[in-house]
């Protein structure tokens, strides 16, 4: 997207332009809070309400963001930029924006003259400085009053409200006006991200940028819920410089955490993130600031961020400045002024960050929520409930057309023997179950496990990588339950042709997909029968499997038909946008050399993913991929980073109570987060 940036190089001061708000309210809902008053300074603030109807005008943006670098005069210095929107909106939008932390002095971004084809910015420093400040290039959002549901369904509602002041506090410590409500009509499920930003300069009396702002005015956040905020006119510790003598305008907006992608203009998609910080955000003068995580690896080096501080707990008041941004996340400061004291620690606060992968606009045509297409791929996490690991629905984001297979893989949590067990696979999710083999009590502990579902059929992730989905169903067989000695024991053999074409052993997952023939009470009890997948003979083209009872196949019977579910990649990194979530997703589909050993063995083996995934606890599935060992046995997961795994083989103790192994070959599948595909 191409940001137009215009230069006024006549004058350093720059001439306001009044704009006289509505008189009356629009024929739409109105919401007025009560009027409050303090009784700490002579001060009456009057809250309207502007409720504005989305236009109809359906290929207007309702979204935007983009970039603009502030022209200077001279070598450094900073003068008023006139910032224009690659499309014109249909009614003015609301403009959000964020200082960065180039410049050593106290410094904000005011926004002034927002019209529906663009916007002012100047770069504003408080009372105690000189007032001129280094350029910066900077980012913007721009986005339509009123509520909205994108694409992948996630809430976003956009507000303005009008602070009328006559008079204002005086004050060496910090000073806000009285605090108005915003009320959300959302239905946010917990407090959303919530960034605040001045859409007016109308007190403004300083020859800025050329001089300090008088008055100074930031805003000010607080009581942040699901359902509302309040906001105030922030003047920190300058209130005994200038007042606030004409209408402000604030501007909101209310964004549903999490990160997801959005269609541009192209219907090429935009990786975000919205993000309520914990309450770790310190001063800017103090060391080691706060980073705030996306959630997600977002895959821009220097993603476009805008955001505002979120609560009020120092006194002194103050603004968030961006200190550095990565693809996964931002070091973020709150800054003061210095014009009562040279102090700029300040006390930990919450802030919001709402952060997009490139500049892009969407239409009001992309936003309404229709139905998503069907996924191919799905991969996330899931939480075992209760104590004890008891059986777990996991509902998909989106549903498939046709029921999935689906995959899970157990962590080395908890000492005993353990495998997931899938079962009740729909087109809307599945049933996971923790399940321990004869020879242990049955409960265990419950974990937090990744898992991913998988259409049917040969698909393409996004960077067009090739993966084949598949099951075949398995005829129970009769078996003696007579010990023939400490041996494992599997079925017969069932090859797998693949439809795919590879040059080598492809990554190969395997997995049940039922509990037909269970007999016992599973997280409670021992299996009964215990089953497992069991691969051998993996070639370019195929391989062979069967069901694995292992040693524990006296208690219970294999006696209904079970389904094996499969999928199949190049081993291969990579990095691609998730249609429906997840933003950039970073991956890797391998395939270990022979060395993987026992649960019971010393030395346990790490298999290097071949690129970092940005995060230290990526989604893993994947299963054992040869069958060296006379025993039986089914992966694990030992430990998890971002440049790979430590996996073993696990055995049941059902007839002795080792639980060494020969090396094995694992295949694994690994994400640096949910998403949907």
């Amino acid at each position: 997207m191409t940001t137009t940036t215009t230069t006024t190089t006549t004058t350093t001061t720059m001439t306001t332009t009044t704009t006289t708000p509505p008189t009356t309210a629009p024929t739409t809902t109105t919401t007025t809070p009560a009027t409050t008053t303090t009784t700490t300074a002579a001060t009456t603030t009057v809250t309207t309400m502007i409720a504005t109807t989305p236009s109809a005008a359906v290929d207007a943006p309702i979204l935007a963001a983009g970039t603009w670098t502030f022209p200077k005069k001279g070598t450094w210095q900073s003068v008023a930029a006139h910032v224009k929107f690659e499309k014109p909106f249909a009614e003015p939008p609301v403009v959000f924006t964020v200082a960065n932390g180039r410049g050593g002095d106290p410094v904000t971004i005011r926004v002034r003259n927002v019209t529906s084809e663009g916007f002012t910015a100047v770069l504003v420093e408080p009372q105690g400085e000189d007032g001129p400040h280094v350029f910066q290039t900077r980012d913007y959002m721009a986005a339509a009053v009123g509520k909205h549901q994108l694409p992948n369904g996630a809430w976003m509602e956009v507000g303005k409200l009008i602070k009328t002041v006559e008079g204002d506090k005086k004050s060496r410590r910090g000073a806000t006006t009285t605090w108005s409500n915003v009320a959300f009509d959302a239905s946010f499920s917990s407090a959303p991200a919530f960034v605040t930003c001045l859409q007016t300069m109308q007190s403004e009396t300083g020859q800025v940028p050329a001089k300090p702002s008088i008055p100074w005015i930031t805003v000010a956040t607080a009581g942040l819920s699901r359902s509302g905020a309040r906001v105030a006119l922030e003047m920190g510790e300058t209130s005994r410089w200038g007042h606030i003598a004409k209408e402000e305008v604030i501007g909101w907006v209310a964004m549903e955490p999490g990160s997801g992608s959005l269609p541009d203009d192209a219907g090429a998609p935009v990786a975000y993130a919205a993000v309520l910080s914990k309450d770790v955000v310190r001063g800017y003068a103090q060391r080691n600031p706060a980073f705030v995580p996306f959630g997600a690896n977002l895959g821009a080096v220097r993603p476009l961020v805008v955001g505002s501080q979120s609560t009020r707990d120092g006194g002194d008041g103050g603004w968030l400045r961006i200190l550095a941004r990565t693809p996964t996340g931002l070091t973020v400061a709150i800054d003061e002024d210095q014009a009562s004291d040279q102090e700029r620690s300040h006390t930990t606060e919450r802030v919001s960050i709402i952060a997009f992968t490139k500049p892009f606009w969407m239409a009001a045509t992309d936003a309404p929520a229709t139905k998503q297409q069907a996924p191919s791929f799905i991969a996330g996490e899931f939480k075992f409930r209760g104590r004890t690991a008891l059986p777990t629905e996991v509902k998909f984001d989106t549903p498939f057309e046709e029921p999935p297979v689906v995959f899970s893989l157990a962590n080395a949590q908890g000492g005993h023997p353990v495998t997931i067990r899938i079962r009740d696979v729909t087109t809307d999710g599945f049933t996971a179950v923790m399940t321990e083999p004869l020879g242990n009590d049955g409960p265990h502990f419950a974990q937090t496990v990744g898992y991913v579902a998988i259409a049917k059929g040969i698909h393409q992730l996004p960077d067009g990588t090739d993966f084949e989905a598949g099951s075949i169903m398995v005829q129970p067989e009769e078996y003696s339950k007579v010990s023939k000695g400490c041996r494992g024991l599997t079925g017969s053999w069932h090859e797998v042709k693949f439809s795919g074409k590879y040059d080598a052993p492809p990554v190969f997952v395997a997995g049940l997909q039922t509990m037909a023939s269970e007999n016992g009470k599973p997280s409670r009890e021992p299996a009964e029968p215990w089953l497992v997948v069991a691969t051998k003979d993996l070639s370019a083209t195929g391989a062979k499997v069967a069901m694995d009872l292992a040693e524990a196949f006296k208690r219970g019977r294999w006696d209904q038909v079970e389904e094996i579910g499969y999928v199949t990649m190049r081993p291969s990194v990579g990095r691609f946008v998730a249609k429906h979530g997840g933003g950039f997703v970073s991956y890797a589909a391998l395939l270990s050399k022979d060395s993987i050993t026992g649960f019971g063995d010393r030395k346990k083996t790490f298999v290097p993913f071949g690129m970092n995934l940005g995060t230290s606890k990526p989604v893993v599935v994947g299963s054992q991929s040869s069958y060296d060992g006379p025993n039986g046995g089914w992966l694990r997961l030992r430990q998890r980073s971002a440049s790979g795994v430590t996996l073993e083989i696990d055995e049941d103790v059902a007839c002795d109570a080792e639980r060494r192994h020969t090396t094995e070959k694992a295949s694994i599948l690994a994400f640096s987060g949910g998403f949907s595909t």
